[in-house]
């Protein structure tokens, strides 16, 4: 399965003294959302790809990944919209999630987002309109 060479390769990659680069997140995101019908997503795959997306999450928050090209936050919160889209998470992961979603977008503490993302939109569309 093609997604578990991303896994390994993002986990080969990425170990210390090397960091996560957007790339890593957009191939992971393309693996989920380009997953072939056939493969089939067992729960302990689902489990491995949410430790991975905490993983990422840490990453982020703690500002420790490599933002040569700019794209981190952008291909971060493409991610979790994909993830927390996808049917073989738990109730209680796709929340957490979404959570995190909230949290990257009213908070984005990577030092990656663009200034004023906060402030100048909102998650529910009618309050951009008030």
């Amino acid at each position: 399965m093609y997604l578990n060479t991303v896994l390994a390769d993002i986990k080969k990659e990425s170990a210390p003294p090397k960091k996560l680069h957007a790339e890593h997140l957009f191939k992971l995101n393309e693996a989920i959302f380009n997953l072939p019908e056939e493969d089939t997503v067992e729960s302990g795959m689902a489990l491995k790809l949410f430790q991975t997306v905490d993983k990422i999450r840490k990453a982020y928050n703690e500002n420790k990944f490599d933002n040569a090209d700019s794209n981190f936050f952008y291909d971060y919160l493409a991610l979790l919209g994909t993830m927390q889209n996808q049917h073989f998470f738990t109730q209680k992961q796709t929340e957490k999630m979404l959570e995190w979603i909230a949290e990257v977008v009213e908070h984005p503490t990577g030092g990656a987002a663009p200034k004023g993302t906060a402030k100048e939109f909102c998650l529910f569309p009618a309050q951009n309109y008030a």
